[in-house]
């Protein structure tokens, strides 16, 4: 006689199995009676899985405001996989990985083949602990079919404590598109400061820039970009 109605996995603590002794019967799931334990190398997986997404979700979090009209569905996975690759290898998690890597929010379309940056940072204890700073940036973009002025650019950066606790400070500011020659634009220059949270021990500086047209930011993903430009320790 079949059964009326048949199901796998575990349902309401009981598992269906199929052995090759006993044939299919049911048994109470794994974990029951004593603790199902796991072999070192499946612990130390689950591990660095836990700690790579904490960190990649402290920052997705904090970012996904500056993200609501630039998104790209393959983020997550790139920035979770970023962070269990060099946690597999070392027993702490590096920020500075995100710098190295130069880290694109939107990968399809890559940050350095539209913008140029060059970043300088500096920081003063006294008489408060401060963060100054200087970004400069440059369109590489041939606008010929493009009617834009100007671009809008943001500059975030995410303090991180021990605890992956993050504290976001931003500027925006709209910078002139000026020709320094026929197939170049000038660099504009864009200043900061702000102060450092107090248990703060990693600064992640993230710039997210958008061409515009009469002050207006013009809604086409090809003309945007945003990727992480410094990541530098700020503990005292």
């Amino acid at each position: 006689m079949n059964p009326m109605f048949s199901y796998s996995g575990t349902f309401n603590n009981v598992t269906l199995v199929n052995s090759r002794l006993y044939g299919k019967h049911m048994r109470n799931k794994r974990g029951t009676h004593k603790p199902a334990l796991l072999n070192a190398a499946l612990q130390k997986s689950v591990e660095v899985n836990n700690a790579a997404n904490a960190c990649a979700k402290a920052i997705k979090d904090a970012l996904d405001p500056f993200r609501q009209n630039f998104r790209d569905a393959s983020m997550w996975g790139r920035l979770v996989g970023l962070f269990k690759t060099h946690l597999r290898n070392n027993p702490t998690v590096d920020f500075t990985i995100l710098e190295w890597e130069e880290f694109q929010f939107y990968n399809k379309l890559p940050f350095d083949t539209r913008f140029q940056v060059s970043t300088n940072v500096s920081i003063r204890q006294n008489p408060e602990p401060t963060i100054r700073v200087e970004l400069t940036s440059r369109c590489l973009l041939d606008l010929v079919k493009v009617n834009a002025t100007s671009y809008h650019q943001t500059l975030i950066i995410l303090f991180l404590d021990a605890a992956q606790k993050v504290s976001t400070c931003f500027e925006q500011g709209m910078l002139p598109l000026q020709k320094k020659e026929s197939t170049m634009w000038e660099p504009q220059q864009q200043i900061a400061q702000w102060p450092i949270p107090p248990g703060s021990k990693t600064a992640l500086i993230v710039v997210k820039c958008e061409l515009c047209c009469d002050g207006e930011v013009i809604e086409k993903v090809k003309l945007k970009g945003m990727s992480v430009v410094k990541v530098c320790s700020v503990e005292s």
